[in-house]
This record gives structure tokens, C-alpha cells and sequence, in this order.
């Protein structure tokens, strides 16, 4: 049996690695051996991007141009003609990290908060489109009163719609039987 000293000249055994790979929804890298090169700037990015975008909340989508006073955690939704430094990344998501712009490119699906619209977005094939949801309001006084195409309304006795500018329909509501 060797002795410890001839144990102890032998050479390392090289074990080998795995590249870290990208998981295919949020392009969040994993994999990693323990202590493998890379994993620290890895998972900085993984911890970074799950800020930017879980349970995304953005300020507007029609903002063309940075603001000029952004604050750290912004988030913009760039828009189709956009300028200054977002005129490359139409459709992408703005955040400001430490001072500087980050952008992420959404999958289809994505969905967000679009504060100035007090709406929800979602990423289409190739855009983001607002959700549309009904509106409701008080129930209208007459089938002339002011409306916007899309507002519901209900009372005890009827479900109202307004099917154009200043046009509400209504049908009875009538117990089960």
C-alpha cells in the first residue's frame, strides 16, 4: 500500500465542469459546478434580472425619450420610435440599475402594469398591447346618457352596456328557474 508521501505527490485529478446554461423562459442561467468560475457574475445577473421584471410594474409605454431624472428601480416599456439611448430597443424593457439603463427583451406573454394607463399590458408576436377589461360605472339614467363604448353598468333589475358614444342598451336580470 503507498505511503501518505507518495499519496500526496500524485497530481490533482481535473474534475470537469458544466457550462452554466440559460433556462428558456426568463434566460436565467444555471448549472453551475460548486465554486466554478463565473457563478458570482451569474447569478448577480439572475438576481438582477428577477428584480427587473417579476411582477413588472412600468411607468409608461409611450414614453419615447429617457427621462431626464430617472430614479434607480424605473421601468419604461420603450416604444416604436423611440430616441437617445432606448432608439435601439423598441419593445424592450428599461430599467434603471446603479445609475445606467438595462434592457430586457420579453417573451411573448409577458405581462405588466402600465402605471400611466392604469391598465395591463401584454407582449404579443411582435408588441405590447393593453388588456382591454370593461369599465363600470352608475348604472345611466336614460339610453342617451354620456358613455364610452365598452362601459358596463347593473342595478337590481337590468345589466347595462354602451355600445357607442352616449348609446347604452340594457337586458333584464331575471332570477334562476
Amino acid at each position: 500500500m503507498p505511503g501518505l508521501r507518495h499519496v500526496l505527490r500524485r497530481p490533482l485529478r481535473r474534475v470537469k465542469t458544466m457550462a452554466a446554461q440559460n433556462d428558456p423562459n426568463l434566460n436565467l442561467f444555471y448549472g453551475w459546478d460548486f465554486r466554478e468560475s463565473g457563478w458570482k457574475a451569474g447569478m448577480d445577473a439572475n438576481l438582477k434580472k428577477l428584480g427587473a421584471v417579476v411582477h413588472l410594474s412600468v411607468i409608461s409605454m409611450e414614453t419615447a425619450a429617457p427621462p431626464a431624472s430617472p430614479a434607480n428601480g424605473d421601468r419604461y416599456i420603450i416604444p416604436a420610435g423611440a430616441t437617445g439611448d432606448w432608439s435601439a430597443h423598441a419593445g424592450e424593457i428599461a430599467v434603471r440599475v446603479a445609475g445606467a439603463w438595462e434592457y430586457h427583451t420579453p417573451s411573448f406573454g409577458w405581462r405588466a402594469w402600465v402605471q400611466d394607463q392604469n391598465a395591463e399590458a401584454v407582449r404579443g408576436p411582435s408588441s405590447w398591447e393593453l388588456v382591454s377589461r370593461p369599465q363600470w360605472v352608475d348604472p345611466p339614467a336614460s339610453a342617451a346618457d354620456p358613455g364610452i363604448p365598452g362601459q358596463m353598468a347593473f342595478d337590481a333589475g337590468y345589466l347595462y352596456l354602451c355600445v357607442a358614444a352616449d348609446t347604452w342598451v340594457r337586458a333584464a336580470v331575471a332570477a334562476w328557474s
